[in-house]
């Protein structure tokens, strides 16, 4: 006799917490909505070429196909480990029937391969808020998603929250300004910081040919914003300008307008 028992480190709920889940996710698209941000969805399979055009470590992905079917190709269908990737496709696809600015919430399941550790699963929702434009993208947008997920989590009464605000132009110019030519590859492995030891993330840049004294500048760098104030984060880029210096003015307007707006509250940028 087979013995019940649910994947491991694939989520699965009891009444009484499902509900409570469900109301989460309730509120969550309430305010999405209220903010004017049209809910979508898509496939939870994709073609494995759309999903490594974001520089997916392939390790992570889920592939799915018939116990009994056909020898199938690197075009073949693979479980999606985000809901950007699906979305760039989707947009791509439907350009000309989109109304831009187009704005998008979409909450759904993905999956990615994870080593067992706790706080992380196999499967698990993602709760994507989005503004996407045609041209450059104005700096309120990101205002707005901003101040579309404050508003979720107040009403979701987890009143002592960090909003995490990630600016990649940043790290790209520090990049360029050490001469990195490599800087995709190199942010998606400054990506797996916080899951990987220091030796294996060592390793890494190794494998792109980066050498002992680029490597230990990005160290130094990755440190600086993780031990930091924001205050001390914005002294340094005001004494080392070549750390994205073309976006440094739009940058010091757009966080002193989310100051404004939530000085009550807690920002790591």
């Amino acid at each position: 006799m087979i013995k019940p028992q649910a994947i491991s480190w694939f989520g699965e709920n009891l009444p009484e917490a499902q509900l409570i889940e469900e109301k989460f996710k309730e509120i969550i698209r309430k305010n999405y909505s209220l903010s004017g941000f049209t809910p979508i969805d898509t496939p939870v399979v994709e073609r494995l070429d759309v999903l490594l055009a974001k520089w997916a470590d392939d390790n992570e992905v889920y592939a799915i196909h018939r116990v009994n079917g056909e020898i199938w190709d690197d075009s073949s269908l693979w479980l999606r480990f985000d809901l950007t990737v699906p979305l760039a496709r989707y947009v791509a696809q439907y350009e000309w029937e989109l109304t831009f600015p187009f704005r998008r919430q979409h909450i759904s399941r993905v999956y990615r391969w994870e080593r067992p550790q706790k706080g992380r699963y196999r499967e698990f929702y993602q709760a994507d808020v989005d503004i996407i434009w045609n041209g450059d993208l104005p700096l309120f947008a990101d205002i707005e998603v901003i101040s579309t997920v404050y508003n979720s989590l107040k009403e979701l009464d987890f009143w002592d929250f960090v909003i995490n605000v990630n600016n990649k132009k940043f790290l790209s110019g520090f990049l360029e300004s050490i001469w990195i030519e490599k800087i995709k590859e190199t942010i998606s492995i400054i990506d797996k910081k916080d899951k990987v030891r220091h030796d294996k993330l060592k390793e890494m840049f190794i494998s792109i040919w980066l050498t002992e004294e680029k490597i230990e500048k990005i160290v130094e760098f990755i440190k600086f914003w993780e031990q930091k104030t924001s205050r001390e984060i914005w002294w340094g880029i005001v004494k080392n300008l070549n750390w994205g210096i073309k976006f440094f003015i739009q940058l010091i307007t757009f966080y002193l307008s989310i100051w404004k707006k939530y000085q009550n509250k807690s920002f790591y940028f």
